[in-house]
């Protein structure tokens, strides 16, 4: 395992101290964000449970509560994102995130967020349209600015998670949306958190996975019958693949 400046050893020893240093960042749902360079090929069982938790570049408050990262896949891969020879000098702080519940007067914003991001607020999963502008809703904030949201169905024993957007990759923003909706979830006594993506978004099938989320269905041919509820649903997704079938996840939380 090399650094970016080329050949570069960095022992596992420093990860760990790496990660101490991180883990004194969080604080409730407020994410101090940080980020170092490291690359190579896929990581040894001897890293995982160390590298696990910094990979994605940004602390997760879903460690902190104890729900979430459980080291993914066996083998992660790591990539660099930054280009400082110095590792102590290429963590870069971040703006904190505060994730709560929207104010009144930022209706209108989820709104348009939803419209930019789904091309309607209407969201369909197992046949069930969903006004995703009228459901419980998280925001994440920096500073001033509005840079995330969650959008979510609540009933007596679980809690669909309808929608999620990060304005803002690598920052944690998503990881700390999810944490939240879970910890609410759990305060409402639901047993599992759940949510349906498409089998063309293999980013987001990774990022629920490494959060701890299992892929316990795939309902082939749903998206296909979910067009006639929404017909602008896009044929070709992300990478070129055909949208086809929707793909359930969910986390136990009891």
């Amino acid at each position: 395992m090399s650094n970016a400046c080329g050949g570069i050893e960095i022992a596992p020893a420093l990860v760990g101290t790496i990660w101490s240093q991180l883990a004194g960042a969080v604080t409730g749902h407020v994410v101090g964000s940080v980020q170092f360079d490291i690359e190579g090929p896929y990581l040894e069982e001897s890293w995982l449970a160390a590298c696990s938790r910094v990979l994605d570049l940004h602390v997760e408050p879903v460690l902190a509560a104890g729900v979430g990262l459980h080291g993914g896949d066996e083998r992660l891969r790591c990539a660099p994102l930054l280009t400082s020879c110095d590792l102590a000098s290429s963590m870069t702080e971040q703006p904190s995130t505060l994730i709560r519940p929207p104010h009144p007067s930022e209706r209108g914003w989820i709104e348009r967020q939803l419209l930019e991001s789904w091309g309607s607020t209407i969201v369909v999963s197992r046949g069930l349209a969903h006004d995703a502008s009228r459901l419980p809703a998280l925001v994440a904030v920096e500073g001033d600015e509005l840079v995330g949201l969650a959008t979510f169905a609540l009933n007596d024993t679980e809690c669909e998670l309808v929608t999620l957007d990060a304005l803002r990759q690598r920052r944690g923003i998503g990881s700390a949306l999810l944490a939240r909706v879970a910890e609410q979830a759990a305060e409402r006594g639901c047993r599992r958190v759940w949510l349906i993506t498409t089998n063309d978004n293999i980013d987001a099938i990774r990022f629920y996975q490494r959060r701890g989320m299992r892929l316990i269905a795939v309902h082939p041919g749903a998206v296909d019958e979910a067009r006639r509820i929404k017909p602008t649903i896009p044929v070709i997704g992300e990478h070129g693949i055909p949208i086809h079938d929707e793909l359930e996840f969910e986390l136990r939380l009891s």
